[in-house]
């Protein structure tokens, strides 16, 4: 070889390598599964069977391990092999195949979830991008939009009625975490949100205070804010055992699709729902799905309500990692963190340009579940959500 080839072969062998470089580095350190570096933690989308957690880690709606911003790794204890639970492998709702499809479908629509729960910090830098505003309102101290909510700019407090959506780091960690699920941005440091917040927007809707508690007439004027405030899709992850004959009115006759948390029984043990009665969740409406606690061994949690009349669908809500306020990320555990999985992939249903009416919504999701047989007698579908089927037979139909 001559040296004038040498040099030719050289510079060509240096750009193919610059090539492979920027390769890996386009494809490691931007990918999103790097830059979301709590990803990994988040079993419910993609569970690989390498979590383990101590039983007594697992409580109703406690915060286990606080994640400040930037740290990637929980502090979790040694723990023996017969005081665990351990998480079997793709026991998730198959979120990266629905993820794939629904990116390749082209037109989508913005729609609102209203979080009927406790407020919201709707400051957290992964959910910024993801509340709702409202382009009819500005803080003035006049009704603007002449709804009768004076500077409902971000939603509504109906505890304090104004519009300060988040009042308490302690309180509104519930709404926060709910939030967190379904509208996280991803590639931003933190977790995945299940819906693309470019196209899903969560309206918050503060009716649950001091102690996670609140009033029945709230909520029902909350559902009738949402309904003004153009909501598809309403997360409820709250109820009560006492009957009232507004709230199922009020829901009944909404066009909206109502996901709720079917509730954690007593004293950590579940109750069925067909028996005792938990409102919303009990109400058999076709716009109306209830959803269990599924834990990351494919089994229903002990803690969850169930009902093969009520209980429409299982979720995962063991372990769930999501935000809380001050920029800061939690495990919680119960049917309150499962509901919001739910009503994600509807969600992400409900933008798609292709006007689905919130029963169809329902028939969807509970058509194309995960059937296992410890849920077989637990709830409506006999199984637990499975984006990635759902989003199949919506390209196979289109």
């Amino acid at each position: 070889m001559n040296k004038l080839n040498f040099k030719k072969f050289l510079v060509i062998f240096l750009f193919y390598i610059l090539l492979l470089i920027c390769f890996i580095f386009v494809n490691y350190f931007l990918s999103s599964d790097n830059k979301d570096l709590l990803y990994k933690y988040q079993w419910s989308l993609h569970n690989d069977a390498s979590l383990s957690i101590d039983k007594s880690k697992i409580s109703i709606s406690k915060p286990i391990d606080i994640i400040e911003k930037n740290e990637t790794e929980p502090i979790l204890d040694n723990i023996s092999d017969d005081n665990k639970f351990q998480s079997i492998e793709n026991v998730d709702i198959d979120i990266e195949k629905a993820w794939d499809i629904y990116e390749r479908i082209k037109n989508k629509n913005e729609i609102i979830i209203a979080v009927i729960d406790t407020g919201i910090y709707i400051n957290h830098y992964e959910l910024l991008n993801g509340i709702f505003y409202n382009k009819n309102e500005i803080i003035n101290g006049i009704d603007d939009d002449g709804n009768g909510y004076i500077d409902d700019i971000n939603g509504w407090n109906f505890c304090d009625n104004n519009n300060e959506v988040f009042t308490d780091g302690i309180i509104d960690s519930h709404g926060t975490h709910v939030a967190g699920q379904i509208i996280s941005s991803r590639q931003n440091g933190g977790i995945k949100g299940i819906c693309n917040n470019k196209y899903v927007k969560v309206l918050p809707i503060k009716i649950l205070g001091e102690g996670e508690h609140g009033d029945t007439k709230d909520l029902v004027s909350a559902i009738k804010y949402a309904e003004d405030m153009g909501v598809s899709i309403c997360n409820i992850s709250l109820g009560t055992y006492e009957y009232n004959e507004e709230l199922e009115v009020a829901i009944k006759n909404s066009n909206m699709l109502f996901v709720v948390a079917c509730g954690n029984g007593l004293n950590n043990k579940g109750l069925s729902t067909d028996i005792y009665k938990s409102y919303p969740a009990s109400f058999t409406f076709d716009n109306v799905l209830s959803v269990g606690n599924l834990m990351f061994d494919g089994l229903a949690s002990e803690s969850s309500n169930f009902g093969l009349k009520t209980v429409s669908v299982f979720a995962p809500g063991t372990y769930i990692l999501s935000t809380i306020p001050y920029d800061k990320f939690a495990f919680q555990t119960g049917s309150s963190m499962a509901a919001p999985i739910v009503t994600a992939v509807a969600g992400m249903v409900m933008s798609l340009d292709m006007n689905f009416k919130a029963n169809e919504v329902k028939d969807l999701i509970l058509e194309n579940v995960t059937k296992v047989e410890s849920l077989k007698d637990k709830c409506v579908s006999g199984g637990y959500i499975n984006a990635g089927k759902i989003f199949e037979k919506i390209i196979d139909k289109n």
